[in-house]
């Protein structure tokens, strides 16, 4: 018996720029979306979630037009969840998140 779960968000930031290094203020709002499989009264469920937090990244560039971004973020959960299998509670949305990511980006003239 399990779940599958998918994450379905957008998300904005607003950033400073102080040379390579970079501040922002982000935040990330959309669905869970939450299947139960193999169980004896398999449902699904959706759920709303909104998350805030700070950004902190490093830019550098690779040549004239390629950029690497990497950033680590720290996240609160406004909306805090369950997850439950045939009534039992199987998972809860964590209070605190964090993310680590690496952006390439490449400019056209």
């Amino acid at each position: 018996a399990g779940f599958s779960q998918q994450h379905l968000f957008g998300s904005a930031a607003v950033c400073a720029t102080v040379v390579r290094w970079s501040p922002c203020l982000i935040g990330n709002a959309g669905e869970v979306r939450m299947t139960g499989k193999n169980i004896d009264q398999p449902t699904s469920a959706n759920v709303a979630f909104v998350e805030t937090g700070v950004r902190s990244g490093i830019s550098q560039r690779l040549g004239r037009r390629a950029l690497l971004n990497a950033h680590a973020d720290g996240l609160i959960n406004l909306t805090r969840w369950t997850a439950r299998l045939d009534r039992v509670p199987v998972w809860t949305a964590p209070r605190f998140a964090a993310t680590l990511g690496i952006d390439a980006s490449v400019t056209f003239p």
